[in-house]
């Protein structure tokens, strides 16, 4: 896996390109790559610009959704930490964004896991509350391989397997969203500021999942949960910025409104109930920051 370290600008703009003009050679790359996909899973359509390219050598682990129930205002996690709304009765979370900074990864501070150590930055939609099994979400990741820190970008329809893209470096200002278009269709789009490079990918729910749009969500996880197999890399403190989500017409931040909840938080724990991840209060609804604490 590779990781890019990423420092956010608040002032960045995304563009949500809904016309993408991806060559088919590399949508069928992707799909190989993770051997995840099946033919009754329509292949993504997936533009990359600048210096990002695919990178299907890497093989980053998937997320684990946190199937959160009864929600409380404080969710402990073993993989997650930060922020998650909810839609209320009768409404869908059909979009996120949110911009970071990914300081440069320690990797001489955090012993590795059994497959090394990892700090993913994203956002998506799903995966955190009641029954939904799949997450629509991308960001960037921060691995150590053993003192060598790495950095990549992704995408994950999940429970479909990551697909990975390089050509970030540590600094980066990222802009990252994930909206629902329709008719089971999603665009995840992928931006660093910095280059002017970025991706966009049009995937459909995978087959035979239901994508609920049952939650949006602001993350730093652990991927593939907590030790033995892959432990939280030390990244210091990320800053979430510009994070705001979406039903219909209506969009806001991160708070309480009338068409969500707000204010859910996510604090990752180890299973000895020590915090490896500490999220910030929220401020104006739109920004907070997750501190490293251990690794495991």
């Amino acid at each position: 896996m590779n990781v890019p370290r990423i420092v956010l600008t608040a002032a960045a703009a995304l563009t949500l390109a809904v016309g993408v003009t991806a060559a088919a050679g590399a949508s069928t790359t992707a799909a190989r790559s993770t051997g995840a996909r099946t033919s009754s899973t329509p292949v993504p359509s997936i533009r990359t610009f600048g210096a990002i390219h695919l990178a299907p050598g890497i093989h980053r682990p998937p997320t684990h959704p946190q199937h959160a129930s009864p929600v409380h205002p404080v969710l402990l996690s073993g993989n997650w930490s930060g922020y998650a709304v909810q839609p209320k009765a009768g409404f869908q979370s059909q979009f996120i964004v949110a911009t970071w900074n990914i300081p440069s990864v320690n990797c001489a501070a955090t012993t590795s896991g059994a497959n090394g150590n990892d700090a993913a930055n994203w956002v998506g939609l799903d995966g955190a509350f009641g029954n939904s099994n799949t997450v629509e979400q991308d960001g960037t990741d921060s691995f150590c391989s053993g003192a060598t820190p790495e950095y990549d970008a992704w995408y994950e329809m999940y429970p479909l397997l990551p697909v990975s893209f390089t050509g970030l470096n540590p600094g980066d200002a990222i802009q990252a969203a994930v909206r629902y278009l329709g008719s089971n269709s999603f665009v995840l789009t992928l931006t660093d500021v910095t280059q002017h490079s970025g991706f966009d990918v049009h995937a459909s729910c995978p087959s035979g999942s239901s994508c609920l749009k049952s939650s949006a969500e602001v993350i730093t996880e652990d991927p593939g949960a907590s030790a033995p197999s892959v432990d939280l890399s030390d990244y210091g403190m990320i800053n979430f910025d510009s994070a705001r989500t979406q039903y219909g017409t209506h969009n806001g931040g991160l708070t309480t409104s009338t068409w969500w909840t707000g204010n859910i938080q996510f604090l990752m724990e180890d299973p000895s109930s020590v915090v490896m991840a500490q999220p910030s209060a929220l401020f104006g609804g739109q920004a907070f920051t997750t501190t490293w604490k251990v690794g495991s």
